[in-house]
């Protein structure tokens, strides 16, 4: 028995919207104390790293298109879902400092948590459930272009989740040679993310002038 996409999109939904309205009633969590220099702990996006930046906007991104999706009731592809699972868990992963530094509550955590475990259902629910019969649905031939811009979409998207992920190992390493290694392939996820974006750009460009210049003259 298949579950209507529309469920868990639904509960995702409630959860975010329900999400500040339950913490309005929250006890408010004691201010920790900032550094002298002024340097607010629990300020959020302002101190993360570029790459972690660009992990959350990779979840964001699984997160719009599987909500608007499920609501339709149709799945999303399945590589974004499986990406947004590992996306959401580096974004706990970075949020683990704070949290020891008492920007939360102990309520407000368990929100957090509930809220993060149902999106990860919903994600679950599109990467894991099957799919229409392939000899219901044929195959359709996909061009170079489209599979080359396919690839480097995926890439994107999963090059800043893999630079976040060693980000918070590389704290817990004690020796020195674990964290220069991963500051060595964090080094190399940077430059070829840029490349790859480039390189998108490029592609995009260039399906758009083939496309303009097969469209016909009136």
């Amino acid at each position: 028995m298949k579950v209507p996409y529309r469920v868990t999109s639904a509960m995702t939904v409630a959860a975010t919207v329900g999400w500040p309205v339950v913490s309005a009633f929250l006890p408010a969590r004691p201010r920790p104390q900032s550094p002298a220099d002024g340097w607010d702990v629990c300020m959020m996006w302002v101190y993360y790293a570029p790459m972690c930046r660009l992990a959350a906007w990779s979840f964001l991104a699984a997160f719009v298109v599987f909500t608007v999706q499920g609501l339709r009731n149709r799945p999303g592809p399945r590589w974004l879902a499986i990406a947004g699972v590992p996306a959401l868990g580096a974004l706990i992963m970075s949020e683990r400092w704070r949290i020891s530094a008492g920007c939360y509550t102990t309520a407000g955590l368990g929100l957090s948590s509930l809220w993060a475990a149902v999106v990860s259902l919903m994600f679950l629910h599109h990467a894991f459930q099957r799919r229409t019969n392939p000899i219901e649905q044929p195959k359709n031939v996909v061009g170079f272009s489209a599979l080359a811009g396919r690839a480097i979409l995926q890439a994107l998207v999963l090059m800043p989740i893999a630079w976040s992920i060693l980000d918070q190992f590389r704290y817990r390493r004690k020796d020195q040679t674990g964290p220069a290694a991963i500051i060595v392939a964090q080094d190399c996820l940077s430059w070829a993310t840029a490349c790859l974006a480039v390189l998108g750009v490029a592609v995009g460009f260039s399906w758009l002038v083939a496309r303009v210049g097969r469209t016909p003259r009136s």
